[in-house]
């Protein structure tokens, strides 16, 4: 089902029900013991690297609250733990790093090959997507509408991506009782336009 205006276009999907969960196997995530950092301005900048209250994480709450929106920050309960949260709208936001949850991800993968430890941050960031499909599938099935962000289009234009947020939110009024929703925003390199597409059933997408 498809729902938009000018500048931007909503895909929807409809979530797995939550009586026909699949048998899944244990993530394990990859270790870095016994490897080493390219150099240490390299090991400082990945050590820098917040997993909360991030620079695009608050550009985007910012933006929200400026149309009038106020999400909760960080919600530890959820699966996922997610950056942003309308508790009664049952609408959850994360605010995904274009590296760290594989943007692009076959010519991220093709660049890492020529990188330091190349096998481990194949294998991580591999990790890292397999983990945010299954966390998406398990908040589907609690009842939630999903919806990624990439850091760079928040960046880029967090104005716009917030307006995208607030018309899934008018969708998903707090009395909303109806089938959950996952959704992604993205934009296009060559304009502006946010897009929300559905993460459902991706296993190696180019986001």
């Amino acid at each position: 089902m498809k729902a938009g205006e000018k500048g931007a276009t909503l895909v929807l999907s409809q979530p797995q029900p939550p009586n026909k969960k699949r048998h899944r196997k244990p993530l394990r995530a990859p270790s870095y013991s016994g490897l080493r950092p390219s150099s240490g301005a390299a090991s400082a900048a990945k050590r820098a690297n917040r997993a909360t209250r991030t620079k695009p994480e608050l550009q985007l709450y910012i933006a929200l609250c400026k149309l009038g929106l106020r999400p909760q920050t960080t919600c530890v309960t959820l699966p996922g733990k997610p950056d942003l949260v309308f508790k009664h709208n049952r609408v959850v936001i994360f605010c995904d790093g274009d590296f760290w949850h594989g943007r692009n991800w076959s010519r991220l993968k093709h660049q890492l090959t020529k990188r330091h430890n190349a096998d481990y941050w194949i294998a991580k960031i591999r990790y890292n997507r397999s983990r945010d499909r299954l966390r998406t599938q398990d908040l589907q099935r609690a009842g939630w509408t999903v919806i990624r962000v990439w850091e760079r289009d928040i960046a880029s234009n967090a104005s716009k991506v917030a307006q995208a947020i607030g018309r899934v939110l008018s969708s998903c009024p707090s009395s909303w009782v109806t089938v959950p929703r996952c959704m992604k925003i993205h934009q296009r390199q060559a304009d502006a336009d946010t897009k929300i597409i559905s993460t459902r059933g991706t296993r190696e997408r180019d986001w």
